[in-house]
């Protein structure tokens, strides 16, 4: 753009400076129209000036029919792209040709201080924006792949892969957003922890009859199920014993609650201390005065006689 507006004065200054040759050469048709060239001497010089012509010259042929110098300039021999030099004929007068030398006035402004000065200092602005544009270039750059990066992380949070990421990186764009995903991503990864540690002994608990120790009703089922949907070991049998101790509503209202629940906390003690001598057995207490006990075998190998 700057190399462009240079180009455009330079341009425009010599259309300007050609159009004034063009206007000076048709007032001097005119002059000579009625006037002979002798009397061009008299307003010649103060058109010269505002035109900054250094001479002027007409000729016919090979003859010099007037000449007019504003100053002696040595100059003129010796920096002769300083100036510009013209040739037009004159209309009315056939024949006739009108040289003029006038002085460029984008060079000469160029070689100046004045312009000198005006271009280093433009050159140097446009060095320093134009570093500045790719400092600019370069942040955003930073940034976009920055910003990329957290994008992916939030497509991979978003697709259920939170277990396999990692923290983010120093380079993702905002960096706030970065570090929020992160505090999240660790305050999940601490509560699934937290809820299996929590979760261990709730199971436990809940497999537990809280009355006389054993497992209760429903990890029982759960075992059996798990057992008899096993298909792998076709050899597997075994046997499940239901074990009921009846008229307990009778001894409860006889003996009372608590003498109740120390008999069967007695009894299925024993019969714990009984089943679970065999490999794989289980017992639980099924329902109120109600004990099963399962006893899988896996072939004649694993059967032992009850002492």
């Amino acid at each position: 753009m700057l190399v462009g507006c240079a180009f455009s004065v330079y341009w425009l200054t010599h259309q300007r400076v050609e159009s004034r040759m063009q206007t000076m050469v048709t007032e001097v048709d005119q002059a000579l129209t009625t006037k002979s060239p002798d009397a061009l001497c008299s307003w010649m010089p103060h058109l010269m000036t505002v035109i900054n012509s250094e001479w002027v010259k007409l000729r016919s042929g090979d003859s010099v029919l007037f000449r007019l110098n504003r100053h002696e300039n040595p100059m003129l021999e010796d920096e002769t792209n300083r100036f510009i030099q013209f040739d037009m004929p004159l209309v009315h007068q056939p024949g006739v040709t009108m040289r003029i030398v006038v002085l460029d006035p984008a060079k000469t402004w160029f070689r100046s201080f004045t312009g000198v000065y005006t271009m280093a200092a433009m050159l140097f602005v446009v060095v320093v924006v134009s570093l500045l544009l790719f400092m600019m270039h370069c942040w955003l750059n930073r940034q976009w792949r920055g910003m990329e990066r957290l994008e992916k992380r939030a497509e991979a949070i978003l697709s259920g892969e939170r277990a396999l990421l990692r923290k983010g990186d120093v380079d993702e764009w905002p960096p706030r957003a970065s570090n929020t995903i992160d505090l999240l991503l660790s305050d999940l990864q601490e509560a699934g922890e937290q809820r299996l540690r929590i979760d261990t002994p709730i199971r436990a608990f809940a497999a537990q009859d809280s009355r006389t120790g054993p497992n209760n009703r429903l990890f029982f089922n759960n075992q059996l199920a798990t057992l008899l949907e096993d298909q792998e070991d076709v050899s597997t049998h075994g046997v499940v014993m239901m074990v009921r101790l009846p008229d307990l509503d009778m001894l409860n209202e006889t003996l009372g609650p608590t003498l109740v629940d120390e008999y069967l906390f007695d009894l299925v003690n024993m019969l714990s201390t009984f089943v679970l001598r065999y490999p794989g057995a289980l017992l639980a207490r099924y329902f109120r005065s109600a004990v099963a006990a399962s006893q899988p075998e896996r072939g004649q190998q694993h059967r032992r006689p009850a002492d």
